[in-house]
């Protein structure tokens, strides 16, 4: 049995697909399989899987006959993975060479989770991103990768991915916060976050309502504690963790919506968080001194949106935001 699964869902990467899997064959540490997905990727990805099938015995290739997204590959990977821990790649992105050892040195066994943080490559230039050792680093740093996880641990709290296209990070990780794994928080950066500057461009789009996607997550999120033991700390987190990217949703991805369809989402926002969290007036996190961990950038945004939001003094903001 190896130690580590990487889990590697493929889809329309043949130009990236090499290099991603030549950075963890190269491993210093080598006591780990790769778990590829091919989620009826359309190029040549199967041929390229196939050959790197045929010359390494570390690889592995399982085939979804139709396209089902990111999410469900890597509950497939999972399902096939036969380490004792696991670790996903996406295939447009490459790790350092120490990645794997300096993970499975910190893993022991009374520890569910490793975090680490993650290098982001936007044309040839690199920017290390390290997260802060809280419970921050699995609920607002919702990245799937840069991160060791127990494997048992994920299976028996049934903790999968949504086969939804937006927000599957983030349900996953708040999931996993719910059931309180015990983690340690790495001050070391080995997962290369390759960025496309036109993908980038595209995301930016007001009209694909990411609003609406936040407000269908946070249904799911609902769905997943009924009925669970919460306490009121875990409570406070996933109201702050809806405040962060709803804010998020309307002044990143609205911008340029113009005052009449900003007034909309803004109003959507509104209501939803009145409806969802009748008392969130009352969260002890809306106060800076008790978010420690948390990036400053989120800190703020938050403390001071939610705090003028109640009185509907966070309005101008959103509207000056609509002509960005």
């Amino acid at each position: 049995m190896p130690e580590i699964s990487v889990v590697i869902p493929v889809y329309n990467v043949e130009a990236f697909l090499p290099r991603c899997l030549d950075s963890v064959l190269n491993q210093t540490f080598q006591d780990f399989e790769i778990v590829c997905v091919n989620d009826a990727s359309p190029d040549n990805s199967a041929k390229i899987l196939n050959q790197y099938q045929q010359e390494f015995p570390q690889v592995k290739v399982f085939t979804h006959q139709t396209n089902k997204g990111l999410g469900e590959a890597r509950n497939t990977g999972v399902k096939h993975a036969k380490g004792k821990y696991v670790c996903f790649l996406d295939s447009d992105d490459y790790l350092k060479e120490d990645f794997l050892f300096t993970y499975d040195q910190a893993m022991d066994e009374k520890t569910d989770l490793v975090i680490g943080g993650y290098i982001k490559v936007l044309d040839k230039k690199e920017k290390v991103h390290i997260p802060k050792d809280s419970y921050w680093a699995f609920t607002t740093y919702t990245i799937a990768c840069a991160k060791l996880y127990k494997i048992d641990f994920l299976k028996e709290h049934h903790l999968l991915f949504s086969s939804a296209k937006f927000g599957e990070d983030i349900l996953f990780s708040l999931e996993l916060f719910l059931n309180k794994p015990t983690y340690k928080v790495l001050d070391y950066a080995g997962y290369c976050y390759v960025l496309n500057p036109q993908s980038l461009s595209q995301q930016m789009d007001y009209s694909k309502e990411e609003e609406k996607h936040v407000v269908s997550l946070f249904d799911s999120v609902a769905v997943y504690m009924k009925g669970k033991p919460i306490s009121e700390q875990q409570e406070a987190v996933v109201q702050y963790v809806y405040f962060a990217n709803m804010i998020l949703s309307l002044l990143h991805y609205g911008r340029g919506a113009k005052p009449k369809l900003m007034k909309e989402k803004y109003r959507l926002f509104s209501e939803d968080l009145e409806k969802r969290f009748p008392s969130w007036r009352k969260n002890p996190l809306l106060s800076l001194s008790k978010v420690n961990g948390q990036t400053l950038k989120i800190k703020l945004s938050v403390w001071v949106l939610m705090n003028l939001h109640r009185h509907k003094g966070d309005w101008p903001i959103f509207f000056l935001f609509s002509f960005l």
